[in-house]
């Protein structure tokens, strides 16, 4: 019972490892051109604390979740990619909020004045919508694991521990498979040995009746 209890223990521990590791590869390989994770329309933003200025209600280590409906009007607070050119050798956007002002449409497509001085003006391309949820702490640890070091001993670890034990376990079966063969096989050849045993004891005893 107690066995069977860790057995399956084990294959439920087995699933979420290896959910868990697709979701954070998933998260990896969605990346968009601004460096963000992009899944079924919804942008997975992580909270730094030089962001927490320019978020609103937001804290470092949360997790934005930001969704995108196509649809920005005035007055609306949405979520936009600021290109950070602190460092001129490195391309880099990170996420900031704002209300816009006002809508422009025009023939090289949609534009949108913001309420922020250092980018007032900005194109539908580099919205990333107007809907949010922010999760706690989630945020941090979904960074962590997208790095080199977190990918490596909490993504490629746990799944090279669920690999080997696979690997012992089918071991295990092809031992035991071979074990019973044999068993079987020495089981096959006691009962030959006992029925030619008996067909000899059954001949002497026919022997001796014809000798009397």
């Amino acid at each position: 019972m107690l066995k069977k209890l860790f057995q399956f223990m084990w294959d439920l521990v087995e699933v979420l490892i290896i959910i868990y590791v697709i979701f954070v590869t998933t998260c990896i390989l969605s990346k968009n051109r601004y460096g963000y994770t992009n899944l079924f329309g919804y942008t997975l933003v992580s909270v730094h604390q030089e962001d927490e200025a320019y978020i609103k209600d937001s804290k470092a280590g949360n997790l934005l979740v930001v969704k995108n409906d196509g649809n920005v009007s005035k007055n609306q607070y949405v979520y936009y990619y600021y290109a950070d050119v602190s460092d001129p050798n490195n391309e880099k956007y990170v996420v900031r909020g704002a209300f816009v002002t006002d809508t422009i449409k025009g023939d090289g497509g949609e534009l949108y004045s913001l309420k922020d001085k250092e980018d007032p003006k900005i194109s539908k391309a580099r919205v990333l919508g107007n809907y949010s949820n922010q999760y706690a702490v989630i945020g941090g640890v979904l960074e962590f694991l997208e790095t080199r070091l977190g990918f490596l001993f909490c993504v490629l670890l746990p799944i090279m521990i669920v690999f080997v034990y696979q690997i012992y376990e089918f071991v295990v079966i092809l031992n035991y498979d071979k074990a019973d063969k044999i068993r079987k096989s020495e089981e096959e050849i006691d009962r030959q040995q006992e029925k030619i045993r008996l067909e000899n004891m059954k001949k002497k005893e026919d022997d001796n009746i014809e000798i009397l």
